[in-house]
């Protein structure tokens, strides 16, 4: 838990200095937790991602991903898609948003111009 906390405090500290509002880091913060989560479902085979059912399973129309019908939304794209178009919505101009699905490391990263990376815990 520590070392958690002590991630997210460094990722505001780097935010801050790169010029990301706080408003928008804390919402980076939790869009990162959401992907994270989903990403280690995936990983691991949990809901909503396989559940153990994969004769179930609903295909997400943009990723063509396997998910349970719960996390399916009206439009036919997944949460995880969800997430990562706003994850992209909140970067600032300039910036782009580098979504990974391993859970080993940090799922969402921001790239500004100069093409420095800054990791989203």
């Amino acid at each position: 838990m520590a070392r958690n906390t002590k991630e997210r405090e460094q990722f505001m500290l780097a935010a801050g200095r790169h010029g990301l509002t706080e408003h928008t880091a804390r919402a980076l913060l939790r869009v990162s937790s959401t992907l994270t989560r989903l990403a280690e479902a995936q990983c691991n085979g949990d809901w909503p991602a396989d559940n153990g059912d994969k004769d179930r399973q609903h295909q997400c129309a943009q990723c063509l991903s396997g998910w349970h019908r719960s996390a399916i939304r009206k439009d036919g794209r997944c949460i995880d898609c969800h997430a990562t178009d706003r994850a992209k919505a909140l970067a600032p101009e300039g910036w782009t948003v580098r979504v990974q699905g391993d859970p080993r490391g940090y799922v969402l990263r921001l790239v500004n111009a100069e093409g420095r990376e800054i990791g989203v815990p």
